[in-house]
């Protein structure tokens, strides 16, 4: 079973919160870690940690854990394929996913795509559940090179139609029904126990409920 800590904007824009961030994320018994790629112009109220830092803060992460990347448009997808990971993921509804993957590059190092798909992209006749299938012809002409690609869902009562969860609900209790019931890859938001004052602070969790998560 693997946990994913997403530290979403909980690094408030600082390089060196960044870095506590994943130091915490491993005394915690995490292995997995992920921030996020979005241009400046498209931030809104979230907090904007630029793309120029992410080699050399995925540099010091790998000494502490796997590392990468959620992306949120085909360039930076680009950048990210130029970095030294082995995993990705492509956020937000498939309709986006689909504008990404059209023009993502997939490198040789690159052995997980993670794709979150809502509740309305399984309502989509066009969509559905076949279309991690689809974007599997959308990533040729590489065939036979693409890497697994892990669909995942934002509603903990219907993963068993996906690989696994991003969870973004409050506490522990959902994670824990998830992994009670057999999920295999779960994704969830993280912070620091002072609360970060930022989009994601809202749910993320702390350390403590971390480190809980990580002995269900």
């Amino acid at each position: 079973m693997k946990l994913i800590a997403d530290f979403g904007s909980c690094h408030l824009g600082s390089l060196k919160r960044a870095r506590e961030l994943i130091s915490v994320a491993e005394d915690c018994g995490l292995e997995y870690g992920k921030f996020q790629l979005f241009p400046r112009e498209t931030a809104g109220s979230n907090v904007y940690l630029p793309a120029n830092l992410m080699p050399e803060l995925i540099a010091y992460a790998q000494e502490h854990l796997d590392i990468s990347c959620s992306v949120f448009t085909p360039r930076l997808a680009r950048e990210l394929a130029t970095m030294d990971v082995t995993w990705a993921k492509i956020a937000y509804s498939q309709r986006h996913n689909y504008e990404i993957f059209k023009e993502l590059v997939v490198p040789e190092t690159m052995e997980q795509i993670y794709i979150t798909y809502s509740y309305a992209d399984l309502m989509t006749p066009a969509v559905g559940l076949g279309a991690p299938g689809k974007i599997k012809k959308l990533l040729l002409p590489h065939p036979g090179s693409y890497p697994d690609l892990v669909p995942v869902t934002f509603h903990p009562s219907m993963w068993e139609h996906f690989d696994g969860l991003s969870y973004h609900g409050l506490g522990t209790y959902g994670i824990k029904k998830a992994i009670d019931s057999g999920c295999p890859c779960i994704e969830f938001h993280m912070q620091l126990e002072d609360k970060s004052n930022c989009p994601d602070g809202f749910f993320a969790l702390r350390p403590k409920e971390v480190l809980e998560c990580t002995k269900f």
